[in-house]
């Protein structure tokens, strides 16, 4: 009779659990599909109300006279660039670490703790991006080439000039060409290779000694990846040196506050907390044996 109604307990509390974790984790992934379409409105300038600020220039502005030239590293490479080594290097570091302690339930569980709170760190770091590059209003190098302003229709001298109008077909690149700081690009893949660098440190380098020597190689590589989109901005004439750096700023602390505000991915107790894998002299001994 005890040994039903542990049963029954037992039950209703796994039935509880699993009914608030579908929850949860609905709730998660709505606010982040929310959040996401958000950024996207924002970066496609689809949101009126945060259209970028119309600031204005000088007729003798060098720094607006670069031509217009195709991207070099368009917004499907930088996503590529930026998580598609992070999250392939992340689902087998976990599989090796957690393989023979954890259950399928619960190393999906983890991969998409970890996975989840990049991307959620992600956008928040677009939004901020998006939001700075709308209240700002930089003009892009390539200004004068996309907005081709009237210049006849304007007191063209010395004095600066905000009655302008642009002659330039294509409205969409005219609007974009007023988001040049900070870069969007080098914020996105310095966030991604930020998280990388700091995930491979944490989870294998203090890990495993053997791949302290595989750690640097593949760091320095995914740091130089970030340069070169950066790099690549500025030949393309889309941005400033200044415009990138703040971008790769803000990718980099983003990535820190995530991962630093997110202990559970990476305290040991904490991981575990959820699934409970072996007993004690087990872990020991899978510890000694990747240690040694």
């Amino acid at each position: 009779m005890e040994t039903n109604k542990h049963n029954i307990v037992e039950k209703l509390q796994k039935e509880t659990t699993l009914r608030s974790t579908v929850v949860k984790v609905v709730i998660e992934v709505g606010l982040y599909v929310i959040l996401a379409t958000f950024d996207v409105l924002l970066a496609y300038n689809k949101v009126d109300f945060f259209l970028p600020f119309r600031r204005g220039f000088f007729c003798s502005d060098l720094n607006l006279m670069f031509p217009y030239k195709d991207l070099s590293v368009k917004e499907s490479h930088v996503i590529l660039i930026s998580f598609l080594p992070t999250t392939s290097i992340i689902f087998i570091t976990e599989i090796l670490r957690n393989g023979r302690r954890l259950k399928k339930y619960c190393y999906i569980q983890l991969y998409y703790r970890i996975i989840g709170t990049m991307m959620f760190g992600f956008s928040l770091c677009i939004l901020f991006v998006e939001l700075t590059k709308s209240c700002v209003g930089s003009l892009r190098p390539y200004f004068f080439a996309v907005c081709q302003p009237n210049m006849t229709l304007t007191n063209c001298t010395d004095h600066y000039i905000t009655d302008y109008v642009c002659r330039g077909v294509d409205g969409a690149a005219i609007i974009d060409a007023r988001k040049s700081f900070p870069s969007g690009h080098a914020a996105s893949v310095w966030y991604g290779v930020t998280f990388l660098v700091i995930y491979m440190h944490l989870r294998i380098y203090r890990r495993w000694k053997r791949s302290r020597a595989f750690c640097p190689i593949i760091q320095t590589l995914a740091a130089a990846s970030a340069l070169y989109v950066g790099v690549s901005r500025i030949q393309d004439n889309a941005h400033r040196p200044v415009d990138i750096f703040a971008g790769a700023t803000v990718g980099i602390i983003f990535a820190i506050i995530t991962i630093y505000s997110s202990s559970v991915l990476f305290t040991e107790k904490r991981t575990y907390t959820h699934c409970a894998a072996v007993n004690s002299e087990e872990e020991r001994q899978f510890t000694m044996e990747n240690e040694t």
